[in-house]
């Protein structure tokens, strides 16, 4: 059987390097008890932020910055092995600790936002040093109509690890728990599935390998889909009832408040991509279904090749070249952060055994971010490499030039969040395609390209809208059941993708493997991001440098902006639909240009 490696088969350049954080497990524990110490430390300054302020947030900072690299060294280390005791047990101790510093230092933002305008004032003109926390303080300021009494902070903070269970519950089950039945390849040899090897099985050319894997995927997420349900119930009953008890209207808003992004704009941007985007998207699985010669299309078919003779595998090499080379007009500084990133091993691309699915980046202050995905040696590798890195690129050279509180690490707008990654994308895609003339590597790269707008635009796009029904939903007082999340899931995809695709019942299951679900209305921030970021690829390709120059401080500008005035600093209005159209106009040109390779 073609199997997954275990964690301590795989080569070691796969694998990121993770020591200079700390050596060994007793290096963490010797922190992990020094955060909790620091932690009880800090109620010293308790009922004294009225003289103490700026020495208090200092504290914090640098508390801050130490729990951020034990938790995440604890939780990255869990991601690559789900499977062993001593991750699972470090992740556990990391959450614990989470929950007793939020506890320690719930009293910092009550007693900033209880004291009356007339002292607030005058505590800022006193202490001229607390400009640098500006923005953040000034949301704290914004929303305290919204925040509890001290003692209720404290007890919900003291509750944190509780409150986090759903999404715990989710991590725990699609990492270790979930199981496939093995599939047959095309020389009729088993071998092994997860939910990352699925993807690379869907791109099979072998359409009866396709639809095995398919029948796989299916089996292992139906067994744990009623768990999923539960958690996924848990977390939208949490988050309605946190809205309600902080004064909200809805959770919704509750989420979007401290970035100062109104809902109305949530709203349109996932009503024009819904509407506007749909046409284009019918029109790509027809081309599909029509080069691949099919009598209907299936969910296992939107990935496959349309030239499945074309050679297009690409080694890790190949994939840091182009990398390097599609985002080298960011500029110097920012082709050294790449440099480092291959050098010095700060991605994860190994394939294994309790590793999780799908990529993400992780942040560390005073340090470098790291990167965790599943390279396959695929064109799509190289955007989601490319995205991944983006990420990296932000969060580097916010935590460069800004303090701990301002560098975003844990409080950037996640509007703006996906930005960055996806403004990469564009990037690469640009100039991959600028360069290629020949056909058939040409239609490869369109078709390579047109996956970065069915990934971030449209399943994203259609987690939202399953999300904002479910909420929807809950908020009238209806229950969220499994039975619930299977129809308005299929509901959702049917309406989106009308007759082009066959929505069957593995289709309503596509949910068990989102985890966007537990991070706070999650899942649009990529549509908007792709919008901003091909506009940003746009404005750099027509402008040049001065377009350069405005991304770069942007991306230098960490959390000091809410982030509608971050993607203003960049050159776009936001608040408006003109960038969302605008991407989705460049998704159809796109179709219409793989129509005509295919004429």
């Amino acid at each position: 059987m073609s199997s997954r490696l275990t964690r301590n088969q795989v080569p070691v350049e796969q694998t990121w390097d993770l020591t200079p954080l700390y050596p060994t497990t007793a290096h963490w524990e010797a922190d992990l008890a020094r955060v909790e110490a620091e932690a009880r430390a800090m109620t010293r300054y308790k009922g004294k932020l009225r003289t103490e302020l700026l020495a208090c947030l200092k504290e914090r900072d640098a508390l801050s910055e130490r729990l951020l690299k034990v938790a995440r060294y604890a939780s990255n280390n869990l991601a690559v092995d789900g499977l062993s005791p001593d991750c699972q047990a470090m992740a556990a101790k990391a959450r614990s600790l989470n929950a007793k510093v939020d506890a320690a230092i719930s009293f910092i933002p009550s007693e900033i936002q209880t004291m009356d305008d007339a002292t607030w004032d005058a505590l800022l003109t006193a202490e001229p040093g607390l400009v640098e926390y500006q923005t953040h303080l000034a949301t704290l300021r914004r929303t305290r109509a919204h925040m509890l009494s001290p003692e209720t902070e404290a007890a919900l903070a003291a509750l944190g690890q509780a409150l986090d269970a759903p999404h715990t519950i989710y991590s725990s089950i699609t990492s270790a728990d979930m199981k496939f039945p093995p599939v047959e390849g095309t020389d009729g040899e088993p071998i092994s599935m997860s939910i990352a090897r699925y993807s690379r099985l869907a791109g099979s050319t072998d359409r009866a390998v396709r639809a095995r894997a398919y029948e796989s995927l299916n089996a292992g997420l139906d067994r744990h889909k009623a768990g999923l349900a539960t958690a996924l119930s848990s977390y939208i009953n949490k988050a309605i009832t946190m809205a309600k008890l902080r004064g909200y209207s809805s959770a919704l808003e509750a989420a979007l408040d401290s970035q100062q992004v109104p809902v109305t704009v949530y709203n349109n941007v996932l009503d024009t991509i819904l509407t506007e985007a749909a046409p284009h998207v019918q029109r790509y699985m027809r081309l599909r279904q029509r080069v691949l010669g099919l009598s209907e299309m299936r969910r296992y078919d939107m990935t496959a090749p349309l030239d499945p003779t074309f050679d297009a595998s690409m080694t890790w090499e190949e994939a840091t070249r182009l990398v390097k080379e599609g985002l080298a007009v960011l500029g110097p500084e920012y082709q050294a952060m790449l440099d480092r990133a291959f050098s010095e091993r700060w991605v994860d691309r190994a394939d294994n055994e309790g590793k999780q699915h799908g990529a993400f980046n992780s942040g560390f202050y005073g340090w470098h971010p790291v990167v965790m995905m599943t390279f396959q040696e695929k064109a799509r590798d190289v955007f989601t490499l490319a995205h991944e890195l983006g990420h990296s690129g932000h969060r580097f050279l916010s935590a460069q030039n800004q303090n701990f509180t301002n560098s975003g690490l844990t409080n950037i707008g996640r509007f703006f969040l996906e930005a960055p990654s996806t403004a990469n994308e564009a990037l690469l895609g640009g100039y991959l395609l600028e360069r290629t003339q020949e056909i058939r590597r040409r239609r490869y790269l369109i078709e390579a390209f047109l996956g970065t707008f069915m990934h971030n635009m449209v399943t994203h796009l259609l987690e939202a809208e399953l999300e904002r029904r479910l909420f929807a939903l809950a908020e009238a007082g209806k229950p969220v059941t499994l039975k619930v999340v299977m129809t308005q899931q299929g509901e959702a995809m049917r309406a989106f993708f009308g007759d082009s695709v066959v929505i069957d019942e593995g289709a309503e299951l596509t949910w068990t493997m989102v985890p966007h679900f537990y991070m706070g209305f999650y899942p649009l921030v990529y549509a908007a991001g792709l919008s901003a970021g091909c506009a940003v690829g746009e404005a750099i390709r027509q402008e040049g440098q001065p377009a350069v120059d405005r991304w770069i401080a942007t991306l230098k500008a960490g959390s000091t902006m809410h982030p509608l005035e971050l993607y203003k600093l960049a050159g776009l209005d936001m608040s408006t639909p003109d960038p969302i159209r605008s991407a989705v106009a460049l998704f159809g040109r796109l179709v219409a240009e793989l129509e005509e390779c295919y004429a």
